[in-house]
C-alpha cells in the first residue's frame, strides 16, 4: 500500500462564478491531484436589521455588503465579501485546495495581490448564471407540489431584484477578466463555457499546471454529485425565463465600459505588464507570507482604479 504525498503541498485558490458547477470543477481537481478541498465561509454573520450589514464578523474574517451596494444581491453566498488579511494568510499556509465566491473588489485585489497564491478563475455568462440562480430559486419554492412561505419569500426577492442581481454577475465576471489581464502569471481564467463546450477532462488540467501541481489521477466527473444541483444548473423553465428577459431590459447599462468606467478596458490594462516580474512561489509555508500592503505595479494600479471602491 502506497500513499501519495503532493510535491508542491501549497495552498491553490479556485475562485468562482456563484452558479457556475463550481462544486463539481472542486470535486474533479481535488480528485485529480489528491488534495484536500474546503470551502471557506469568512462572513457568515446575520445581518443588523437596521443597517442590513453584521459588523460583529468584519475586524476578524471579513465585511459584507449591504444590499443596495455592489455584490450585495450575491450574499447569499457568504463568502462574497471583502475578505480579511488575516483569512487570505490562513489560506496561504493551509495546504489546502479553495473553492470561493470572493468579488473582485479593490480590497480583495490588493489582499491577493500581496500574496504568492495562484489563482483560477472560473467565470460563467452573468445572463447563464442568473438563469440558474432563478431555476434554483423557482424549484425550492415548492414542496411536494406545495408553496413553501420561506420559498416563495426567497423567489420574490429574487424577481424583485433580478436586475441588480445581474448588474453584480456582470461586475464580477468583468472585474476578475480584468484582474486576470492585469496579473496573468498569478490569475488564470477558465470559463464554464468551456468546461461544457471542450470537456472538463480537457480543461480542467489547465487549473492543475497553472497552480503547478501534478495530475496524480483520472479525471472523474462530479457534474451531476448532486441530483438537485444537476437539475437547476442546466434547467430553463417558461418563469425563469421571463425573469431574466425582464432583468436584461432593466439593467440596459450592461455594456463592459459601463461596468468598469472609461479607459478600463481589458487590452489598456494588460498593455505594460510585459515587464512585470512573475509572483514568488515558495514551497516554504514560512515563507509564503502575506503582506499588509504592497505597491500595486502599472498594470494592477489601473485595474484597482476600476473596480468598486468596497
Amino acid at each position: 500500500m502506497s500513499v501519495f504525498v503532493p510535491a508542491a503541498f501549497n495552498s491553490y485558490l479556485l475562485i468562482a462564478t456563484p452558479h457556475s458547477s463550481s462544486t463539481a470543477a472542486l470535486l474533479s481537481l481535488a480528485n485529480m491531484s489528491a488534495s484536500i478541498h474546503y470551502q471557506y465561509y469568512p462572513c457568515n454573520c446575520g445581518r443588523d436589521r437596521e443597517t442590513g450589514v453584521d459588523k460583529s464578523c468584519a475586524n476578524r474574517h471579513g465585511a459584507r455588503f449591504a444590499l443596495n451596494e455592489s455584490y450585495g444581491m450575491l450574499t447569499e453566498h457568504t463568502d462574497v465579501c471583502n475578505i480579511g488579511h488575516q483569512v487570505l494568510h490562513n489560506w496561504v499556509t493551509a495546504r489546502t485546495l479553495y473553492k470561493q465566491h470572493v468579488p473582485p473588489t479593490r480590497h480583495n485585489a490588493e489582499v491577493l495581490a500581496a500574496c504568492a497564491l495562484p489563482v483560477v478563475v472560473l467565470l460563467r455568462r452573468p445572463v447563464d448564471a442568473l438563469r440558474s440562480d432563478c431555476e434554483r430559486a423557482w424549484m425550492e419554492r415548492f414542496r411536494r407540489g406545495k408553496i413553501k412561505p420561506r420559498g416563495d419569500l426567497a423567489w420574490q426577492h429574487l424577481v424583485a431584484g433580478a436586475a441588480q442581481k445581474l448588474r453584480d454577475f456582470a461586475a464580477f465576471d468583468a472585474g476578475w477578466r480584468l484582474l486576470a489581464a492585469a496579473r496573468p502569471r498569478q490569475i488564470a481564467l477558465i470559463t464554464f463555457e468551456e468546461l461544457a463546450a471542450a470537456g472538463r477532462a480537457a480543461v480542467l488540467p489547465r487549473a492543475l499546471e497553472h497552480w503547478g501541481v501534478a495530475q496524480v489521477a483520472p479525471f472523474v466527473d462530479y457534474k451531476g454529485w448532486s441530483v438537485v444541483k444537476s437539475r437547476y444548473v442546466n434547467r430553463s423553465t417558461p418563469e425563469c425565463a421571463r425573469v431574466v428577459a425582464d432583468a436584461a431590459r432593466a439593467a440596459a447599462d450592461l455594456s463592459p465600459a459601463a461596468i468598469l468606467g472609461r479607459g478600463c478596458d481589458v487590452a489598456a490594462v494588460a498593455a505594460p505588464f510585459a515587464a512585470q516580474p512573475p509572483p514568488l512561489r515558495s514551497r516554504d509555508p514560512k515563507k509564503r507570507r502575506c503582506a499588509r500592503y504592497r505597491e500595486p505595479d502599472a498594470p494592477l494600479a489601473r485595474a484597482l482604479g476600476c473596480l468598486p471602491e468596497r
